[in-house]
């Protein structure tokens, strides 16, 4: 089924445009439907994987790609087995296909203008096919947006989809993935305590193998999406435990996605791959019970997300250091991370306090990145702080604070 016609995409991405908002295209090079019109007249037999019932089950997962010992059965089985019985499989080496995909994108950019694309299930695809595509769309179209769906496990698998010369010889030249290890470590903040490697330590730990990329930056960070449970069922719907969830992702490196609805706590769990999140967004119809998108039908716990998670998204829209401001993170500390996004112009202080119990927590430990600052600013509340030397910070919450 189609949403429209071209005339009217290109005029989407047109009047988008003008409202200062960007328009991503997702794509899938992996495997189409067996229903696409290319399927029913196959241009040549091997433009799909034919005899991919004779390996083993698909399995996957992704470090076949960079397993100096794996076993060519389990690379076959990840890469030549459909993804799903209805999903036929796209031989990407096939170079007449190949050409097609590419020649397709680049039409879909130079008609409509779009700004970038999302590449689904990428970490399935042929990689020598993918780096090509990717350095050619940046050719064509330098400074557009990429990245790829990588979920996987692990930062060390995670990072070699990304772009950057790798050991075996490969480059991906993809800019950015999804960040499926900063959400695990996000999620285990939220909703554990903190051990050794566990709770904000994760965080931590994860943040800390950054050097493994060479523009981590260029990650995409999010808490829930089409395929995963909703993210305030994750933390069991507790709304201080959201806002921190909000703040960390606000906050952090990487560019944020949002998922439809998570700013007025909407949920649902559930199925292979979070199917149950996936129910319609209340309002916009006609025969909508409630308009979420109204003031009036926003109400109680909903209101106050939605209130707060406007709030600090307008202001990292305006701020420098959320923006492209370096990041140094200190530590946890008895289950209290504290991390700052600076410029030199601007510096912003995170405090997360993942305990059950209210922390008084005294600043002399970060006064390297304190220096010439003495009071802060609330961001979300307006509030002025006129003594930072020591911060009360309530159990689970977040503070997030621009520095004086």
């Amino acid at each position: 089924a189609r949403l429209g016609t071209n005339e009217q995409y290109k005029q989407l991405v047109r009047l988008a445009h003008e409202r200062g908002i960007k328009i991503i295209m997702d794509v899938i090079f992996n495997h189409v439907g067996d229903q696409h019109w290319f399927i029913h007249d196959l241009p040549a037999r091997d433009w799909i994987h034919q005899f991919a019932d004779s390996l083993p089950p698909v399995s996957y997962r992704a470090p076949v790609h960079l397993d100096p010992y794996g076993a060519e059965a389990d690379f076959k089985a990840v890469t030549e087995r459909w993804f799903d019985k209805h999903m036929p499989d796209l031989n990407q080496q096939h170079p007449q296909l190949a050409n097609y995909l590419i020649q397709n994108s680049i039409w879909w950019t130079a008609t409509t203008g779009q700004d970038a694309f999302r590449i689904d299930t990428y970490a399935y695809c042929d990689q020598g096919f993918m780096s090509r595509w990717n350095q050619r769309m940046l050719k064509e179209f330098p400074g557009i947006g990429i990245f790829g769906e990588t979920w996987v496990h692990g930062v060390g698998v995670q990072s070699w989809f990304a772009q950057g010369l790798r050991a075996n010889g490969h480059n991906s030249h993809l800019p950015g993935v999804t960040d499926f290890q900063m959400y695990y470590a996000m999620m285990d903040a939220l909703n554990n305590e903190t051990g050794w490697t566990s709770g904000t330590n994760k965080l931590y730990y994860t943040l800390a193998q950054d050097y493994l990329y060479e523009q981590p930056e260029n990650n995409v960070l999010f808490l829930d999406n089409h395929d995963l449970g909703r993210m305030y069922n994750a933390v069991g719907e507790d709304l201080t435990k959201y806002k921190s969830a909000i703040s960390l992702l606000l906050t952090l490196r990487g560019t944020p996605m949002i998922y439809y609805g998570t700013e007025i706590l909407m949920t649902g769990q559930g199925g292979a791959f979070g199917e149950g999140g996936r129910r319609d967004f209340p309002g916009g119809w006609p025969k909508d019970k409630m308009d979420a998108f109204k003031e009036k039908d926003r109400q109680g716990d909903m209101a106050e997300a939605f209130n707060f998670f406007r709030t600090l998204a307008h202001y990292r829209h305006n701020s420098p250091a959320l923006q492209r401001g370096k990041l140094t993170q200190f530590l946890p500390i008895n289950g209290v991370y504290v991390y700052f996004r600076h410029t030199t112009a601007q510096s912003v202080m995170v405090v997360f306090n993942s305990n059950n119990e209210s922390v008084t927590l005294p600043t002399t430990h970060y006064r390297a990145q304190l220096s010439g600052y003495t009071s802060a600013t609330n961001v979300v509340t307006g509030a002025t702080l006129k003594d930072i030397r020591q911060l009360t910070i309530g159990p689970k919450e977040a503070l997030v604070l621009e520095l004086q």
